[in-house]
């Protein structure tokens, strides 16, 4: 944050220091040269296309958009949002080289990767593993498939709870709302081809424009990747992703327009979760050695390790404006999720459970997945006058429903032999034979679980002026929930009658917010203001006990935040600083018990969760052509309970997390159309064992903080900012630090290094 405060007393000196801003209003959008043109002040000396070229770089080129919709459900602008939230733009992903918000994480405060694998990539927000994924502001049931980068507009995520606008099954850590493209009236084309490192080919196509004979009132959208790639090893495995996007907009008057999309993304991959931690004899927990190399960290057979998973999504909106500009909105959406994982699984710490040192066992694993749901939400939002000043309101009504019940069932583990650490990626057992393929149609069905849910959720979001500068934000819910889970096949036996459980709630949750104008527009200041916030969470969930008993144990959740937001040299750059602290109860003091690979349970939940954190970010265009992105974290983040002596930390969130994003793009002359780039993101050293049970077993690991840079270079070999040929590169991880995440903060499995060094080009065609 010192870095981003220099850098905008840079910029404020570069772009005139003190001079007051003249633009009001609409015009607050522009720079000061296109403002004074369309004020009809004489044009500066030597009037030739030198002069349409400086008001085109005058104008605020940002990585974020200014308002969102994901915090509030009401289009506010982000300085006058209540509640810390981030906006990552498609435009932002191309320039740091991210395919999907995951690959994003460290462009936000507060937010970090959990590790992928086991068909997962998992997200923690202030501490808290992010269950769901919203697409276009509605819930979706996806298992933490993250929609396609290449597929939305943008992201936008909210940090802490929305509970009161989206229901009681949101994350208490925060919400990721992807906002998917929409058709455009301009014809729009862009075709790229990118590759690189482990053996990375990428191709992608977007069209958009009018479809001819309809007088504009019809238009289409298509968009079209494919991606193969390696997974970070030195291995013959290919990973493919395929997502296709189309969608048609129809107007059927000024006022009422209807949207269809229909998202398709499918997926062949090796479930990569790279191996464990390292048990020493003295019974301390250590990190893989030194002499271990990243790329070889892989201890399955390729051919028995593979993931198949297929999600279609299709989305139906209505949009209507009445004549007093309420809006109206109704939205379905349909989703269909598929997996099926098989592969040989890694157990241990190394040197665990009675195997030699650095050996470690290998079991297979193998599941499938299915849901399918349709969830309706209908909204109307608006504004109107009370008390003499102009007030908002946002009120929403949602169902959600499974067209079936979903189905998880899971395969009879085998053990299939024992690994040596230094041998991982070889394919052969540490006696030196090789992998032995298993016949998965002799396993047989360990357990099969179908669950049933429906939940209706209504609410109401006020936001009211009663005074001079200041704005107040009341939002209410009350969410109706049940969920019935059967259980045919337990532990490999079929029961009769099968095991049923079924959760029912009533729910009512609340937050306020509190907005306060403290500086208005004032040299360079365009504004900045003060907020508070407080809002209320709730996650159903039933435990089994020590002794098998099924409980319900609702989680509860209270979180207090208070923050500054502020915009700067003419709304170009936009900044944040936030503190929270919030207290999660009947928070589950393990899950697996320990040594009963593949088993279920836990024990009661009479844990909490706490945490006080500090967040901060700058994000915005400092001069003509450069553009920053700057964040930090400090969290503190830990699971207590009384029945244990100590606290665990979360794993995989780091004390202290902060990242300078930057670019500079030559606007004219020579070099006109060269961009360069940087990122560095610096991390604290941070846990990778998770869970009282498990600390109070193993003990505690930290991996190692890093420093990581990443370089990106981009050359527009002709046209200008929205069409033309581009050429690119971005070389990621440039010194090769190593990165650990524990995916599942347990040091028996799903350690893995991440973030190795990579190097890709392509070129990117727009018209």
């Amino acid at each position: 944050m010192v870095l981003a405060a220099a850098a905008l007393l840079a910029a404020s000196k570069a772009r005139g220091g003190d001079t007051p801003a003249v633009t009001t209003g609409a015009e607050s959008q522009e720079s000061q040269p296109r403002a004074l043109a369309d004020a009809g002040a004489p044009p500066p000396p030597e009037a030739t296309d030198g002069i349409a070229e400086v008001v085109i770089r005058g104008k605020a080129v940002k990585y974020r958009p200014d308002d969102q919709t994901s915090a509030t459900g009401l289009s506010m602008p982000l300085i006058d949002t209540p509640q810390a939230i981030s906006v990552i733009t498609s435009s932002m992903l191309d320039v740091v080289g991210a395919q999907s918000i995951y690959s994003a994480t460290d462009l936000i405060p507060g937010v970090n990767r959990d590790g992928v694998g086991f068909g997962f990539e998992r997200i923690l927000m202030r501490g808290i593993n992010n269950a769901f994924e919203r697409l276009n502001g509605v819930e979706l049931d996806s298992l933490n498939y993250t929609i396609d980068g290449f597929a939305l507009d943008r992201t936008e995520v909210v940090r802490g709870p929305a509970t009161a606008l989206y229901g009681v099954t949101g994350s208490f850590g925060g919400e990721i709302n992807s906002v998917l493209k929409r058709p455009t009236q301009d014809t729009h084309l862009q075709v790229g081809f990118e590759t690189g490192t482990f053996d990375k080919a990428i191709y992608s196509a977007d069209l958009s424009g009018a479809i001819p004979g309809t007088g504009g009132a019809l238009t289409g959208r298509i968009v079209d990747k494919y991606e193969g790639y390696k997974p970070e090893v030195d291995l013959d495995i290919h990973n493919r992703k395929e997502m296709l996007l189309g969608s048609l907009s129809w107007e059927f008057s000024p006022t009422t327009s209807a949207t269809f999309w229909e998202y398709y993304a499918d997926r062949h991959i090796d479930p990569f979760d790279g191996g464990a931690l390292f048990l020493e004899p003295n019974g301390q927990l250590a990190l893989p050695p030194a002499s271990i190399d990243p790329e070889r960290f892989y201890f399955s057979l390729p051919s028995q390790s593979r993931e198949h998973t297929q999600l279609n999504v299709s989305v139906l909106e209505l949009l209507h404006s009445f004549d007093n500009d309420w809006h109206l909105k109704s939205e379905t959406v349909y989703s269909n999720y598929k997996q099926q994982i098989s592969y040989f699984y890694p157990f241990g710490p190394f040197g665990a459970y009675g195997n030699a040192p650095n050996n470690i066992s290998i079991y297979t694993y193998d599941i499938t997945r299915h849901n399918e749901d349709i969830t309706t939400d209908l909204s109307l939002g608006g504004d109107f006058d009370w008390l003499g000043r102009k007030q908002s309101f946002f009120a929403a009504l949602e169902g959600v429903e499974a067209l079936e019940p979903s189905n998880f069932t899971l395969l009879n583990s085998q053990f299939t032999g024992t690994a040596n650490a230094f041998q991982g990626g070889e394919g052969v057992y540490a006696n030196g034979t090789p992998w032995v393929p298993v016949d998965r149609n002799d396993l047989g069905i360990r357990q099969i679980q179908l669950t049933n849910v429906r939940n209706v959720k209504a609410s109401f979001q006020l936001l009211l002026h009663p005074l001079d500068r200041v704005s107040l934000l009341l939002g209410a819910l009350v969410h109706r929930g049940k969920e019935t889970d059967v259980v045919p096949i337990a532990s490999a036996k079929v029961l009769n009658p099968p095991e049923s459980q079924r959760i029912e709630f009533t729910k009512f949750v609340k937050r306020a917010g509190l907005v306060y104008d403290l500086i208005d527009s004032r040299g360079d200041i365009d504004g900045i203001k003060g907020y508070f916030n407080y809002s209320e969470g709730f996650q159903p969930q039933t435990i089994v006990n020590k002794e098998g008993q099924a409980q319900p144990f609702p989680q509860n959740m209270k979180q207090y935040e208070l923050g500054v937001k502020g915009e700067f040299l003419n709304h170009a750059v936009g900044g944040s600083l936030a503190v929270y602290h919030y207290n999660i109860t009947n928070v589950p003091a393990g899950d697996t018990p320990i040594g009963q690979f593949g088993a279920f349970g836990t024990t009661v939940a009479d844990g909490e969760q706490k945490a006080i954190g500090f967040e901060g970010e700058v994000t915005g265009e400092l001069l003509p052509g450069w553009n920053l992105s700057a964040n930090y974290a400090y969290s503190d983040i830990y699971v207590a309970n009384p029945a244990y002596t100590f606290t665990s930390d979360v794993a995989n969130v780091p004390k202290h997390k902060g990242g300078v994003f930057t670019s500079y793009e030559f606007l004219q002359g020579p070099l006109r159309g060269l961009r360069l780039g940087a990122d560095t993101v610096i991390s604290s050293q941070y846990p990778l064992v998770q869970g009282l049970v498990n600390v109070q077993h193993w003990g505690q690991l930290d991996a190692n903080g890093y420093t990581r840079v990443d370089l990106n270079l981009s050359y527009r070999i002709f046209g200008d900012k929205a069409q033309g040929l581009e050429l690119y590169t971005n070389v990621h991880n440039l010194f090769d630090r190593r990165v650990l995440y524990s995916k599942e903060g347990t040091p028996e499995f799903a350690i893995q290094f991440s973030d190795l060094r990579a190097v890709n080009v392509g070129l990117r065609y727009r018209m």
